[in-house]
């Protein structure tokens, strides 16, 4: 983060004195300031990349946690898995059922929880 902020602002200074300065002393004035900034910022960067190896050497402190693995080959054998639910269930459509003409039942044709078909005669 320093180092893109250095960068930055090395790169905003040389800009700014390019667009206000335009004789050769000037331009190389900015040009040994280049110079400079590249060097402080190559020096950061090693600096930098020393300190993350003295952090990594010493560790950061956070536990790193691992989850055990099994390995098997692959081979077919059966899959079951089994779940139970308990609930209620409700018709998506009610039928009424009420007769043409008044008159006695003496046969039901179909049994409790059969299947029926619209048109079929019940009783």
């Amino acid at each position: 983060m320093k180092n893109i902020i250095l960068q930055s602002a090395a790169i905003f200074l040389l800009v700014a004195m390019m667009v206000s300065c335009g004789s050769n002393e000037e331009k190389d004035s900015i040009k040994q300031q280049i110079k400079e900034y590249k060097n402080e910022v190559s020096q950061l960067n090693i600096k930098i990349k020393e300190l993350e190896q003295q952090l990594e050497e010493l560790g950061d402190g956070e536990e790193q946690f691992f989850t055990p693995v099994k390995i098997t080959s692959l081979q077919h054998r059966p899959f079951n898995h089994y779940f139970q639910v308990s609930g209620t269930v409700d018709a998506d459509k009610k039928a009424f059922i009420s007769p043409e003409i008044n008159g006695q039942v003496k046969e039901i044709l179909v049994a409790e929880g059969e299947y029926v078909k619209k048109g079929q005669l019940l009783a």
